[in-house]
Formats: C-alpha cells, structure tokens, sequence
C-alpha cells in the first residue's frame, strides 16, 4: 500500500484540464465575454454527480461522502433495426458506430465524412456511409447519409427509452422508397468518468484525481450501462497500469450513477446523483 501512497504523491499535484470557451482562464465566468452561441457548443456533454464512494480495504469498508464524479459521453452509436435498402434485401440491422457529435443547448448534432457501418458486429464495406448528418431535439430524431451508392433519410420520435419510430426514405434508381414504423436507436457509445479529489483510504497523503476512460456504453430501456473487464486509469493524462480496473460494471439512470469496479485488489463502489 506504501506504493500506491507514493504514486499518488507524485501525482497528486497534478489536476485534469477541461476545455474552455475562451483561451484566458483566469477571466470571470459570470461576465458577458462577447462569446455568443458558440460558448454553449460542446464536443462532448458530461454530467457532474456527488455522492458516495466505498472502498474495501484490509477487510474493512473505507465511506467517503460528497465525492464528485464527472461522466463525460464520448461519442454516439446509431443503430438501425430491420432495414431494407432495395426489395430483394433481406432485413438487417446496421450500426453507425462512435459517431462524433456536438451539444448546443438542448440540440445534439452528429455528423461523419465517412463512416462504415456495422453489421453483427462486422464492417460491411460495400454500404460505407457518406456525409453522414443528423440531429436529436427534445424526442425528435433525424439524419440522412449516402449508404454505398443510395441517399437515405430518417425521421422519428421517441418511441421508448433510446429508441426511436419513423420514416426511413432511399433513393433508388431516381425514385423514392418510403419505409415507416422503422426503428433506430441512438445512444452515448461510451463514457470516461472522472472522479474528483478521492481518498481511497484515510491514510493516503493527498486527495488525486483519477479516470476511467473510454468505457463501451450501451443503451438498455431507459438506462445506459457500461462495462469493462478492463480498463486501465489515467492520472494527468497518464496511464496507471499498476491499479488497472477490473470487472467495471455500472449503469446511468435518471439522474443517478452508480458503479463497482476492483481497483488493483482494492474493491471499490459509487452511488452518486446528478448535481443540478
């Protein structure tokens, strides 16, 4: 334990940047910096939570309370359910997968240059997806992408959850194909969480700061859960292979957090809620 002491000591001092709107940090947020709409775009949304934090150390529970956790959402995935390109085609599901997006208030916008989808898990290259552009507003969902050599167009609404119902449209051969009650899905593809000046153990020297990147995220009803068996946590930017995470597993529900992980040989849970 003496070693993970002075790991943390070494990089204790060290605190995780975020990208601001404006170069100076040092200026005043509650002033009116000229910065317009753009300030409110981000390329990615994270959601800050407080709450509780339990390590299993030496056979004996170590609470800690009011630990903050940031989950940033790092890209999206679009799922497509049953869909038919031309009438010969068998139905399949295709999945537009860590796609890159921007928030703007409450409008999340997506977009891709080029993107091969997935099918069972494999890219199907012959249906490699061009100009890829959409949007989600409140329960609306839309985009259109070329598919190999047909433009296709979605609109929908929330049907439950993720999951959305519409129209799917294609062009083929110059005439329009319409297609309703198809389903799509679009959900967060994964997530990194960073958890803010935590003690492990009362004993360690310093507070640190530490994350869990790039954890695959799933849709599930109205949750998203994620999982890792392994992942390995950064400090300032620096991977800590010694303390690496095993059998991550957690869930985003609502307003709340919560997950469990092995932190080298320390077990250790969070429950925390959203801070509004």
């Amino acid at each position: 334990m003496k070693k993970i002491f002075l790991l943390f000591m070494m990089f204790g001092a060290l605190s995780f940047g975020f990208t601001a709107c404006s170069d100076d940090e040092d200026e005043d947020p509650t002033e009116n910096n000229n910065q317009g709409d753009d300030c409110k775009e981000k390329t990615t949304f994270s959601s800050g939570y407080l709450g509780q934090m339990n390590v299993l150390y030496q056979g004996q529970n170590n609470v800690s309370d009011n630990v903050n956790v940031i989950a940033t959402f790092n890209a999206i995935n679009i799922n497509m359910k049953q869909v038919k390109f031309v009438p010969q085609m068998p139905p399949v599901d295709l999945t537009f997968s860590n796609v890159s997006y921007k928030k703007n208030g409450e409008i999340i916008s997506f977009s891709s240059d080029s993107i091969v989808p997935l099918y069972e898990g494999e890219p199907l290259a012959k249906y490699a997806g061009k100009n890829l552009k959409g949007t989600i507003n409140g329960d609306s969902i839309s985009f259109s992408v070329t598919l190999g050599s047909y433009p296709v167009t979605y609109k929908g609404t929330v049907n439950d959850g993720f999951d959305y119902l519409g129209q799917l449209g294609i062009l083929i051969n110059g005439e329009n194909s319409e297609t309703d009650n198809v389903n799509v899905a679009a959900y967060y593809s994964s997530i990194s969480l960073d958890m803010m000046q935590v003690k492990f153990v009362p004993q360690m020297p310093v507070r640190i700061d530490i994350t869990l990147p790039n954890i695959p995220a799933t849709a599930k009803g109205k949750s998203i859960s994620f999982a890792a068996d392994s992942v390995v946590p950064t400090m300032a930017g620096k991977p800590v292979e010694k303390y690496t995470g095993k059998n991550l597993k957690g869930v985003v529900s609502g307003d709340s957090i919560s997950f469990s992980l092995d932190f080298g040989d320390y077990p250790t849970s969070y429950k925390g809620v959203i801070v509004k």
